[in-house]
This record gives structure tokens, C-alpha cells and sequence, in this order.
């Protein structure tokens, strides 16, 4: 391996697993998508609520 000898050095660590990534994404054909999933499960969470609201929410201010 090109690697060899050098699997201690977080550089290369973070090599490796991008190129594993991709290598899973092109074989999955998925798209990457740079955002965590908490946040779009709770956009997801928010939206859901919201359409499920009888009567829209009234500022208080």
C-alpha cells in the first residue's frame, strides 16, 4: 500500500477514509451531503409539527 508504514498520522487516516467513502458512495450511488443528521431530522421534526398545527402560532411580540 502506498500508506504503508505511515498509519499513525492522522493525515493519512483522514485520506484513507474520504477515499473509502467515496469508493462507497459512487458503488451506492448516493449523494454526499455535508450536514449532520440531528439537524436534518429536527428540520425534518419542525416541519412535521408545523403542518400538523390546527391554528398557526401568534407572535408575542
Amino acid at each position: 500500500s502506498r500508506y504503508a508504514g505511515m498509519e499513525n498520522e492522522k493525515a493519512i487516516l483522514r485520506a484513507v477514509t474520504d477515499e473509502i467513502m467515496y469508493a462507497i458512495l459512487t458503488l451506492s450511488e448516493q449523494e454526499y451531503v455535508d450536514r449532520y443528521a440531528a439537524v436534518v431530522k429536527a428540520e425534518e421534526a419542525a416541519e412535521a409539527s408545523a403542518q400538523a398545527r390546527k391554528f398557526p402560532r401568534i407572535p408575542l411580540s
